[in-house]
């Protein structure tokens, strides 16, 4: 969990009475920094992603379909999102994404189906309550830091 979150939100292009586009960045122990963005603005629309960059390496899962990829170099140059995915394998020659898997490609399908599986089975879920609950706690932080204006600690 983050020590304290700073997030932004705003409804920057469709007349909508959410937000389409909003930023946070998390500070965890160590002085650890996150980013994180989410946009329904982009255009053209670009895929899920999680990037996860150290001081040895990146890993990468795109599109929340299974394509999953880990680099023991750093990046040195942007490239948009075709060329970049396209690229990665070929710039490290480490490892090759793998394909996407035979899971759903509805994000949260595979959640449900443990969830279900759990019950059946007697057994906790791969996601239980508690876990679950912390991305809530970090998003209502994100939001409070957006109305306040302010770093928020997460609690």
């Amino acid at each position: 969990m983050p020590r304290r979150v700073l997030g932004r939100a705003a409804t920057a292009i469709h007349p909508i009475g959410v937000e389409d586009v909003a930023v946070g960045l998390l500070e965890f122990e160590g002085g650890v920094l996150a980013t994180l963005q989410a946009t329904t603005a982009a255009v053209p629309e670009v895929p899920p992603e999680l990037e996860i960059h150290g001081e040895r390496g990146t890993a990468l899962v795109f599109d929340s379909r299974g394509y999953l990829g880990f680099w023991t170099s750093t990046l040195t140059q942007p490239r948009s999102l075709p060329e970049r995915w396209a690229g990665y394998a070929a710039q490290y020659h480490e490892q090759e994404p793998t394909q996407p898997s035979q899971a759903s490609s509805e994000p949260h399908t595979e959640n449900i189906r443990d969830f279900v599986a759990a019950v059946r089975e007697g057994r906790p879920p791969l996601v239980d309550g508690p876990e679950a609950r912390k991305a809530l706690v970090i998003i209502e932080a994100l939001y409070r830091s957006g109305r306040e204006g302010r770093w928020v600690e997460v609690q």
